[in-house]
């Protein structure tokens, strides 16, 4: 197969498909390897990587695309790359960001066929191919850093001799992958974290990191808000739909200088998408792009899961199971 990669377009984005490391592996296994000029560089990856390790380079997105059979990416192509779409071509990528209209629009009027992973079920056969898991692991540790780096307060207890410094307390509402994730990386820097999820049975994952798991109610949130440094919430959308889980009023519990993190773009009221708000007295980082923060590792992992795909490809193909759910196609199919 022929196997080509772009610089992502979105501003906020400094994520590559495939690493360098990948397209040895690629190319070892008979693939041919495409990228264009300077697509990995904001991830830490110069074009000498990539043709050291045998892929091939292009000035420009135009001839990637134009000799490709498969096109990588992070993100689903923006409207200035439907001129590169042609016939045939397998377009694997988070399609999360794109309405269902739009994929099916691109797929009749183009022809393409698309391969959106985020629709990947959760299966444990398919687990090495999860972007999303992989993506939210990283997102949710760098939802810690970013959190304890706004914080004016120290976060482990420390006993000095002018006086103790009481740890910091965090609150995590989400105990998926990234709130695990976030809840592990504030645990190791020393801060006393508790944790909540509508699903009864996180809770002995939340104690195994050693945070304190609160059941799920809008009385015990609001009660302990009051005591809290630092909120994560991470519940992330289901069918378009991101749940409200912290109102103004419960914002009006938290301390003077309180941080929050909404990972998911609305589970916070009065946050602004993908920006910083300081709302009464505490500041609000609404983000779903926190990956791309930490873009060289979660390029990375990103890319083992392209791998992964691309070495279990055939087998794939007749995993209905799996293959029904991420090729998307039109009523008539592909």
């Amino acid at each position: 197969m022929i196997i080509g990669f772009v610089a992502e377009k979105w501003e906020w984005e400094y994520r590559v498909a495939l690493v360098p490391q990948t397209v040895h592996l690629l190319t070892k296994m008979g693939h041919e390897v495409y990228f264009e000029k300077n697509a990995g560089i904001k991830a830490g990856f110069s074009d000498e990587d990539y043709i050291k390790n045998g892929a091939k380079l292009f000035t420009d997105a135009t001839n990637v695309y134009k000799k490709s059979e498969i096109i990588v990416k992070i993100n689903a192509p923006v409207e200035q790359e439907y001129k590169y779409l042609h016939k045939d071509l397998w377009i694997i990528a988070n399609f999360s960001n794109m309405s269902k209209d739009e994929q099916l629009s691109i797929i009749k009027k183009y022809k393409v066929k698309i391969v959106a992973l985020d629709q990947l079920p959760r299966l444990s056969r398919v687990q090495d191919i999860d972007i999303l898991s992989s993506q939210n692991n990283l997102a949710g540790y760098k939802a810690a850093l970013i959190a304890m780096n706004m914080q004016n307060k120290s976060v482990p207890l420390m006993m000095t001799s002018a006086g103790t410094v009481p740890a910091l307390k965090a609150l995590v509402l989400g105990v998926g992958v990234a709130g695990l994730q976030a809840i592990a990386t504030l645990q190791r820097m020393g801060a006393i974290v508790y944790a909540s999820d509508v699903r009864a049975e996180t809770a002995e994952q939340v104690m195994s990191l050693g945070a304190k798991f609160i059941i799920s109610s809008n009385d015990n949130i609001f009660n302990i808000l009051k005591n809290i440094d630092i909120l994560i919430t991470s519940a992330y959308s289901s069918n378009g739909y991101t749940p409200q889980l912290i109102t103004l009023k419960m914002l009006k519990q938290m301390p003077l200088g309180s941080i929050i993190i909404d990972m998911a773009n609305g589970n916070v009221e009065g946050g602004l998408e993908n920006s910083v708000k300081i709302l009464d007295n505490v500041k609000i980082l609404s983000s779903v792009h926190l990956a791309a923060d930490v873009a060289y590792s979660a390029s990375g992992l990103f890319s083992r899961n392209i791998y992964n795909l691309l070495s279990r490809w055939d087998e794939l193909l007749k995993d209905d199971e799996v293959w029904s759910k991420i090729l998307i196609q039109d009523n008539k199919g592909i």
